[in-house]
């Protein structure tokens, strides 16, 4: 029989998983957002003129 802590703990770190999986997600998608805004704007604005 599985202890009812044991349940709780294996869901508490099942979910701090999921959840530091998506906020790496997250950190990556803004990292290459960034990274895109910038490299629009330094390409596109000499082009573009004023």
């Amino acid at each position: 029989m599985i202890d009812k802590r044991d349940a709780v703990a294996a869901a508490g770190l099942l979910t701090l998983a999921v959840g530091l999986s998506l906020i790496s997600a997250a950190l990556s998608l803004i990292v290459v957002g960034a990274v895109l805004l910038c490299v629009g704007l330094f390409y596109g604005l000499p082009t573009r003129g004023p």
